[in-house]
């Protein structure tokens, strides 16, 4: 498996490796909802930093948000951080922000860890 996650306070971290595949995130994303450590009320962080772009197909961004949005209820209230290393991916996590917010979820993208983790597990609030 190229993602892997683990739960931390108040978040879910998901770690890529160097390619974003649909079917390893559904993968990983039903582990999660069965995890008994699992909670709706948790924040995600996706940590893509050492995705490679190329590996990325465009339709991927909003496939990978509806198997969220599947997984986890659609009324969950955590936020959604993606941290990123470069503006390429900047530009790619912001696309799926977009497709991660809903009226009670928040989503952003950072360059720093510190102020990611902080968001997704709601400290900055």
């Amino acid at each position: 498996m190229n993602v892997s996650y683990t739960i931390h306070p108040g978040y879910v971290r998901f770690t890529f490796g160097d390619e974003m595949n649909t079917s390893e995130v559904a993968v990983i994303l039903e582990d999660l909802r069965k995890d008994p450590d699992f909670h709706d009320s948790l924040g995600f962080l996706w940590d893509v930093r050492d995705v490679d772009p190329d590996t990325v197909r465009p339709a991927a961004i909003p496939e990978i948000s509806a198997l969220a949005r599947k997984i986890v209820s659609e009324q969950h209230p955590g936020n959604v951080a993606f941290l990123v290393a470069n503006a390429i991916g900047f530009g790619m996590s912001r696309m799926a922000s977009v497709h991660a917010e809903t009226d009670r979820r928040r989503a952003n993208v950072f360059y720093d860890e510190a102020e990611a983790i902080a968001f997704a597990s709601g400290k900055n609030d």
